[in-house]
C-alpha cells in the first residue's frame, strides 16, 4: 500500500479545519492533511463563551443559508450530526424584517416595503423613486472595481449611501464604505451595472429567468454535485430561512467538525504551533516541502508535506513566505498590503426579558452620525442577541466598535470599554440601567479589508504562485470572502483544486 501524500493545512480556524475535512472526504486514506494552529484552540474567530447559564457569540452569531456556500455549510451541519442544534429565523420573524441605524440622535427603522418610493421615509430625505429614476438614467461604470460607496453614490444617490450602505459596511467588516471594494457585498449589482447598464433593469432581467430551487440545478454544477441536496438545506429553502445559529453558540461547529476530524477522520491536529518559515523543493523538485515550526516550548520543529495549503490571515502567510528558502519578498509584499481591522466586541446581559421597546436585528451606526453625535465615538453596531435567539428571561447584546491604537486617547483596559459600553446603550438605546455582566474581547484584525483593487491583488498572487510551481494554495477569508459560509466553501474549493 503506498505511503498517502501529506497536505500541511495551516491555520486551524474554521477555513482550515473545512480544507482538512473536504481532502479527507474527497481524497480518504490517500491523502492526509495535518493542521498546524498557532494557539490552544481552533475556530479562530469563532469562539463562545458560557457564563453561569447563557452563552456569549464573541465573533459572528448567526449565517445566511444563501447561495452555493450558505447550503454547503448546512449540508455540513448534517454531515458531521448537529442539525438537532440548529436554531432558525424565518423571514417573518422581526429579527429578519427590523433592521435600524441610529440618526439624528434615535434609533429608526430602515423601511422594508415598496410604499418608501412614492414618500419621504426615515432617514432617507426623499422618495426612493427619485433613486431609482436616478440609476435608470445614470451611465454605467467601465472601470473593473469601485468602492461601495461610490458605486451606490453614482448609481442612487448620497442618501442612499450615507443611511444604508456606509453602516452596512461598517457592520460587515468594520471599515470604511468609501475605500471597501464593492466586489465583498455587491458584485452582482456592480455586474448589473456592467451588463445592463443599470442596477436596476439587471435586477428586473434577472427576476424573468430566475426559476424557483430546484435542486437538479446545484447538482448540474461541475465539481459541486450535491450541494444544497441535504434534509437540512432543503427545508431551510422551504421554510424560508433568513437566519439560523446553534445551541451554545457557533463555537458548536467548530467543536464538532474538530471531533470529527480527530476521532472519525485520524487527522492531526497540531496545536501551540508557530510556523516560522517554509522550505519550498527546489527547482527540479528533489525533495518535499518541510514546515519549520515553533511549539508552545520554544522547541522548533519540522514536517515533510507535499502541498501546503495556507488558511491564514494574508499578511501572516507573507510574512511566513519572506521568511522562507526560497524567499520570494514581491509575494510577502503583495499579501502583506492585505490587512485587517482591530474590533472590540463586548458582550452585555441583563437579567430581565423586557430591556428593549423593539426587537429586531439590531442597530447601525452611520459614521457621519459617529463623528457628530457625542457618545457614541468608535460605535459600529449593536446586536440584539436575544431578539434573535431566545435565551430565557435574559437579554444580551453585543456592541461593536473600534478605535485608533494609535491615538494615545483611545480605550485600552476593560473598565474604560465598560463605561464607553453602558455610554452606548444610554445614547443609543435608553437603557440607563446597570448590566448584570459583561464580557469584553479585544480582537486585532480579525476581520480583512477588501480595499477597491482586492481581487487584483489575489489574482496576482495567485499567479506568481503558479509561475513558481509552488506546491502552494491560498485559502480562507483574506481571498475568498469573509463570511463564514465563504470560510467552509473556500475550503472545500481547496480540496477540490488539490494537484493529488
Amino acid at each position: 500500500m503506498s505511503k498517502p501524500k501529506i497536505a500541511a493545512v495551516l491555520g486551524g480556524g474554521i477555513s482550515g479545519l473545512s480544507a482538512a475535512y473536504y481532502i479527507r472526504k474527497k481524497f480518504g486514506n490517500a491523502v492526509l492533511p495535518v493542521i498546524f494552529e498557532k494557539t490552544s484552540r481552533c475556530g479562530g474567530w469563532l469562539e463562545s463563551v458560557k457564563h453561569q447559564d447563557i452563552f456569549y457569540d464573541t465573533g459572528p452569531r448567526s449565517f445566511r443559508p444563501v447561495g452555493l456556500s450558505g447550503l454547503n455549510t448546512l449540508d455540513l451541519v448534517e454531515e458531521i450530526g448537529i442539525e438537532d442544534k440548529v436554531l432558525y429565523v424565518p423571514r417573518s420573524h422581526p429579527a429578519s424584517k427590523n433592521r435600524c441605524i441610529f440618526t439624528k440622535g434615535q434609533m429608526v427603522r430602515l423601511p422594508t416595503d415598496l410604499s418608501v418610493l412614492f414618500k419621504t421615509t426615515p432617514p432617507f430625505e426623499r422618495p426612493l423613486i427619485r433613486a431609482v429614476i436616478k440609476d435608470l438614467f445614470t451611465f454605467r461604470h467601465k472601470k473593473d472595481d469601485d468602492s461601495i460607496y461610490n458605486f451606490i453614490e453614482r448609481r442612487f444617490g448620497s442618501d442612499v449611501a450615507a443611511y444604508a450602505i456606509d453602516p452596512l459596511t461598517r457592520g460587515i467588516c468594520a471599515g470604511d464604505a468609501r475605500k471597501i471594494s464593492v466586489n465583498l457585498a455587491l458584485a452582482k449589482q456592480f455586474e448589473y451595472e456592467k451588463k445592463y447598464g443599470s442596477v436596476t433593469l439587471g435586477f428586473l432581467m434577472s427576476k424573468l429567468v430566475d426559476t424557483k430551487y430546484n435542486v437538479d440545478k446545484f447538482v448540474e454544477i461541475p465539481g459541486y454535485q450535491g450541494i444544497g441536496m441535504s434534509n437540512i438545506s432543503i427545508t431551510s429553502i422551504k421554510e424560508a430561512w433568513a437566519l439560523w445559529g446553534l445551541e451554545n453558540g457557533t463555537e458548536t461547529l467548530v467543536k464538532k467538525l474538530e471531533e470529527v476530524l480527530k476521532n472519525d477522520m485520524n487527522v492531526p491536529i497540531i496545536k501551540d504551533a508557530k510556523v516560522n518559515f517554509i522550505e519550498f523543493p527546489d527547482i527540479e523538485g528533489n525533495h518535499t516541502s518541510i514546515i519549520n515550526y515553533t511549539k508552545e516550548n520554544r522547541v522548533e520543529e519540522s514536517y515533510h508535506c507535499d502541498f501546503v495549503i495556507s488558511a491564514l490571515p494574508s499578511w501572516i502567510i507573507g510574512d511566513i513566505i519572506l521568511r522562507s528558502t526560497p524567499s520570494f519578498p514581491s509575494l510577502s509584499k503583495l499579501l502583506e498590503s492585505i490587512t485587517g481591522e482591530d474590533v472590540i466586541v463586548t458582550n452585555v446581559l441583563y437579567r430581565d426579558r423586557y430591556i428593549l421597546a423593539e426587537e429586531g436585528f439590531g442597530l447601525l451606526v452611520p459614521s457621519n452620525e459617529v463623528k457628530n453625535t457625542p457618545g457614541i465615538e468608535g460605535l459600529l453596531g449593536i446586536v440584539f442577541d436575544t431578539c434573535i435567539f431566545d435565551q430565557g428571561d435574559n437579554t444580551i447584546f453585543t456592541v461593536l466598535s473600534k478605535f485608533d491604537q494609535n491615538d494615545i486617547d483611545s480605550p485600552r483596559s476593560t473598565a474604560e470599554i465598560e463605561k464607553i459600553t453602558k455610554n452606548y446603550l444610554k445614547t443609543t438605546l435608553g437603557i440607563t440601567r446597570e448590566p448584570d455582566h459583561m464580557n469584553i474581547k479585544f480582537s486585532e484584525l480579525c476581520i480583512p479589508q477588501y480595499t477597491v483593487g482586492h481581487s487584483e491583488k489575489t489574482d496576482a498572487a495567485k499567479r506568481f504562485i503558479k509561475a513558481a510551481k509552488l506546491p502552494l494554495m491560498l485559502s480562507g477569508a483574506s481571498f475568498e470572502g469573509i463570511s463564514v459560509n465563504d470560510c467552509i466553501y473556500s475550503g472545500r474549493r481547496a480540496s477540490e483544486n488539490l494537484p493529488f
